[in-house]
């Protein structure tokens, strides 16, 4: 039993080192005298004093200053709503917000390389395969129960019976079987150094067919030609892939990678130090991307207006994920209680809502999750980048929910069977969504024409896109942080077995000895101490 009390960096006893990582409290061994003599065990009320309160702000400092940022982005967004600003002038609101996400971009690709690389290289291939089995298990269970949420809030609202079809969008053309032939080119790239600058992808070359239908003339475009192009954004897949298996290498030849591995920790300890002094530009990047997003939206009331029970739907949706049901698993896998973990890498997940991008908010992620959840650094460095290019749960839903609205914006009645055609077809395509723009857009697309649903009204869906694509983000971010907290639960033992976790006492005082878990500190009592209190 540990007394706890505000940390206020003084007193006889300096346990600051002890502090709890969400609270601040400062925590040693109970040794009171009781009434009845006995050691007291009883924990003491938390007091809320000014010293625990700046302590907070010190520690917390970046996470106030970017929500006084959300604040100021919000109503420079909302006040100049009227103005009718110029293309220029928005470009000069949205650049620093633009050279914040440069920023967190340079640092993804030294990062994923040292992080994927050294988690591989340090862990035996038995426990390697069982944790990538464990992490894929993982990533298809929560995107099932994320479709059937989304599948199920929207049978059951029915956001679509209030369409108005006043919208037009002409989405980029993509077909189901190119999907699947561009994730394989992807997987294995045919050049490592192109793969760190572009993906692969199928383009299509267009022409207009004019029919008679009814006596009266109809054009329609068809495929001419197919094509595959190397272009858009870095192919993260494929460098993942190859980081692996240069780890598997490495494991099998210890002593000859012994300078390689050297290189690439040190590496990883460097970018970390980089990210550390560039977050602080966090606030001023958020206050930019949040207001030029509602800049470039228009009128959001009336917008909102039209999409309201769909957005709803949606929010309704994450927040179940969110609060339900990642939580159970974790608790169903572990048997403890997940909720605490949240805290800790609060400040990715805002980067992740405000960044749109899974990949730029890897760097955030993986610190926070070391240094405030304690998830040790091998079960970090493999499980977060293999969950940042496959698990898309948040995304999933929402590529569900749309789907079924708008079959329900054209009076379509769905049989079950294209109900399973459409959540088999979401898990798939959100598993490996293609590096296209509108990616998410282009998804729907794939779904409904598979399934002969009408998509006239999806340009409607592009007007909510400020707010429902940085809610899937964040649960994209959410459920990450999940997938590795529970790796770490559950590898613990194998953990111990290789000799990862050093249970060395290397610190001792006030009755208090503390063992070293890689990245994590663990604090028991002294048997001395336990002795003398008996």
């Amino acid at each position: 039993m540990k007394c706890c009390r505000p940390c206020d960096g003084g007193g006889d006893d300096e346990s600051d080192s002890r502090c709890h990582p969400a609270f601040n409290l400062c925590c040693r061994p109970c040794n009171r005298q009781g009434d009845d003599g006995d050691s007291d065990s009883r924990l003491p009320a938390l007091t809320f004093s000014k010293s625990c309160l700046k302590q907070f702000a010190i520690d917390n400092l970046l996470l106030l200053l970017t929500l006084v940022g959300v604040l100021i982005g919000f109503i420079i967004g909302f006040s100049l709503q009227d103005r009718q600003l110029s293309p220029d002038v928005l470009m000069w609101i949205g650049m620093p917000g633009e050279v914040f996400l440069r920023g967190l971009k340079l640092s993804i690709l030294p990062l994923v390389i040292s992080c994927v690389t050294t988690a591989v290289a340090t862990l035996d291939i038995r426990v390697n395969g069982k944790m990538g089995m464990m992490v894929f298990a993982y990533i298809w269970s929560v995107l099932f129960i994320s479709c059937m949420t989304g599948l199920t809030l929207v049978a059951i609202m029915q956001p679509g019976a209030s369409y108005d079809r006043n919208s037009t969008f002409t989405p980029t053309r993509y077909e189901t079987q190119d999907v699947f032939a561009d994730l394989l080119r992807n997987i294995i790239p045919d050049n490592i150094v192109m793969a760190c600058i572009h993906s692969t992808h199928t383009e299509y070359k267009l022409r207009d067919v004019t029919e008679l239908v009814n006596g009266s003339n109809v054009t329609t475009e068809v495929i001419d030609k197919k094509y595959t192009v190397i272009d858009g954004p870095t192919n993260l897949l494929g460098v993942v892939i190859f980081c692996i298996m240069f780890g598997l290498a490495m494991s099998v030849e210890k002593e000859a990678s012994k300078t390689m591995l050297g290189f690439l920790q040190s590496l990883r300890t460097i970018i970390f130090k980089v990210l550390t002094s560039f977050m602080w530009t966090l606030p001023l990047g958020t206050a930019s991307l949040i207001s030029v997003a509602l800049l470039r939206v228009g009128d959001v009331s009336s917008v909102w207006t039209t999409l309201g029970m769909f957005s709803a739907a949606i929010i309704i949706g994450e927040c179940i994920h969110m609060f339900i049901t990642l939580p159970l698993i974790h608790f169903i896998v572990c048997r403890k209680i997940l909720y605490k973990v949240y805290w800790g890498y609060t400040d990715a997940i805002l980067i992740a809502m405000i960044t749109k991008s899974s990949a730029a908010t890897l760097p955030t992620l993986i610190q926070n999750l070391e240094q405030n959840s304690y998830v040790h650094r091998s079960v970090n460095s493999f499980v977060l980048p293999l969950c940042a290019t496959f698990n898309r749960d948040g995304s999933v839903m929402f590529i569900m929910a749309s789907s079924l609205y708008l079959a329900q914006a054209s009076a379509l009645q769905l049989t079950a069977g294209q109900i399973v055609v459409m959540a088999i077809l979401a898990m798939v395509i959100a598993f490996s969504l293609p590096s296209v723009p509108s990616a998410s857009i282009v998804a729907i697309v794939q779904v409904c024409t598979t399934t002969n649903v009408p998509i006239e009204a999806i340009g409607l869906l592009i007007a909510m896109e400020w707010l429902l694509d940085a809610i899937r983000t964040g649960i994209n971010c959410v459920s990450h942080g999940v997938c590795s907290a529970t790796m770490h639960f559950r590898m613990m033992r194998e953990l111990e077995k290789l000799g990862k976790l050093d249970k060395k006492p290397k610190d001792e005082e006030d009755g208090v000895v503390k063992l070293q878990d890689g990245d994590i500190e663990l604090t028991v009592e002294n048997e001395k101490e336990k002795e003398a209190r008996a």
